[in-house]
């Protein structure tokens, strides 16, 4: 079975049917709206959020077909899919030979990790001409900022680019040596230096002997783990760390959600926030329960009772469903969409048992 499709039946695994197929590509796509967030929180599948950026629906979709034509997966004629006991099979069996790397988190490192590995590179490319004397070369990398960030950071004189070449070598070899050979070389082949054009992923697959999706996914996996590396401790490694300092913020938010959690941090109500920021109550809404997912201990006792949250999950668990009209009904509309939101975020689940405190703010 192709990773990628091991891929897709996970997450309808996850999904069990209760959002379509587009739930699923919006989630994978990296699509930053307040349902594909929160989907990723209750299904289990922020850890997948933004990891296949550059799929385009149509192959998605193609793909998905396949899956059903192959029985792997039924769909129906709401575009919701589930997954077949065929389909758990050959998903639990490509799993165990080809698990999603432990530490793949792209809700909360994929975005801070994009922009370490773009400064990174155009870092080291930069500092290897240079250090052979050749200030001459097409740069790897040509966003503005990127750019602009490495001029600002490069080391002036000669002595200070050896140091800083040095102390970049030192640190990268110490967490590359707690990896597996196959994971350090999907790192270090990418590199561009003096000499040596660093090689694309599927290069890298062809020579490690990998599906180029699972190559991908272990390149991200690997980043994400570099990320909590240096959050972590990052005196530690002030070489590595150099390259995300600026990122390195309270919380994984949106900057609209953000602005939101400063005014209600202040007291204001959410239909305060909504009047001063010219939104819609819904929109602050979904701020807020964006913050719930993200921000540790976050009181949700002003917007729903303790009792009222238990009667909610209890509904939930009972009725195995995460779908919003059907508890809604269940409890006989005494609860609102935003309420029932509300309390489903507040609970833990596999892939948020901890939140860490560092993390990013996302555009």
């Amino acid at each position: 079975m192709k990773y990628q499709d091991m891929i897709y039946l996970y997450g309808l695994k996850q999904l069990s049917g209760e959002r379509t197929i587009f739930g699923l590509f919006h989630l994978l796509k990296g699509k930053k709206s307040s349902q594909v967030i929160q989907d990723g929180k209750l299904f289990g599948l922020s850890n997948l959020f933004g990891t296949m950026p550059h799929i385009t629906y149509a192959e998605f979709k193609s793909t998905i077909h396949q899956l059903f034509h192959q029985e792997l997966v039924l769909i129906n004629d709401k575009s919701q899919a589930v997954i077949s006991e065929t389909g758990l099979s050959r998903m639990n069996d490509s799993l165990s030979k080809h698990p999603l790397p432990i530490h793949l988190n792209g809700w909360k490192y994929g975005d801070i990790s994009r922009t370490f590995w773009r400064r990174f590179t155009l870092f080291i490319q930069t500092l290897s001409h240079l250090l052979e004397g050749e200030p001459n070369f097409y740069p790897i990398q040509n966003e503005p900022d990127i750019l602009s960030w490495v001029k600002e950071y490069f080391p002036k004189d000669h002595s200070h680019r050896v140091g800083a070449s040095e102390l970049l070598y030192t640190e990268l070899f110490e967490f590359l040596s707690m990896l597996d050979k196959r994971d350090a070389e999907n790192i270090v082949h990418r590199l561009t230096r003096h000499g040596k054009i660093g090689k694309t992923s599927l290069q890298i697959a062809q020579e490690l002997r990998m599906d180029p999706i699972e190559c991908d996914f272990r390149f991200q996996g690997i980043l994400h783990n570099l990320m909590a590396y240096l959050l972590k401790d990052p005196i530690g490694v002030p070489g590595l760390y150099l390259f995300i300092t600026d990122l390195d913020k309270p919380y994984t938010l949106t900057n609209s959600t953000l602005k939101t959690f400063k005014l209600l941090q202040k007291g204001y109500a959410k239909e305060e926030i909504a009047a001063s920021r010219e939104l819609k109550t819904s929109t602050i809404e979904d701020h807020i329960v964006e913050i719930v997912i993200h921000v540790p201990n976050f009181p949700i006792e002003s917007f729903i009772s303790e009792s009222d949250q238990k009667a909610i999950i209890e509904t939930s668990t009972t009725m195995n469903t995460k779908r919003l009209k059907a508890i809604k009904e269940r409890l006989e509309e005494r609860y609102s969409y935003f309420q029932i939101r509300l309390t489903l975020a507040s609970i833990d689940d596999q892939s948020s048992k901890s939140k860490e405190r560092n993390v990013t703010i996302v555009n």
